[in-house]
């Protein structure tokens, strides 16, 4: 019996590791890049007082809970639908880094997703 079950574990293990392996390694890059890309997005800031720009969509529940983030820490922000306007559609295309929402401008960092402590981070660096 021992006989049998030793080999058969053996190659479960391999099996899992195998599975383990090509999982992880498609993701490595992910895990140490920033969880933002810095640029001039200045032009984005134009007409409003708010140091926050919040490119999203209506029907999106990051962008929900990006919202409500932004209002539960008194932040001012600048809310951008991207499909209720021909320009907002142009200027999240032309921030680039694909379709990915929300986007999220603070200062000179665009951040994808709802990160909740790289906008902290942003914050305080463009307040200073």
């Amino acid at each position: 019996m021992n006989k049998k079950i030793i080999p058969f574990l053996f190659y479960v293990l391999i099996l899992v590791g195998g599975l383990a392996i090509g999982f992880l390694i498609p993701r490595l890059y992910i895990w140490f890049q920033p969880g933002y890309t810095e640029g001039n997005y200045s032009e984005y800031f134009r007409n409003t007082n708010a140091k926050v720009v919040l490119f999203g969509t209506k029907w999106c529940g990051y962008c929900a809970k990006t919202r409500d983030y932004f209002r539960k820490n008194n932040i001012a922000f600048q809310d951008v639908d991207i499909e209720s306007s021909a320009t907002a559609a142009m200027q999240f295309a032309k921030l680039g880094e694909g379709n990915s929402i929300p986007k999220v401008l603070i200062g000179n960092r665009q951040i994808i997703g709802f990160k909740p402590k790289e906008f902290d981070s942003a914050i305080k660096i463009s307040n200073k």
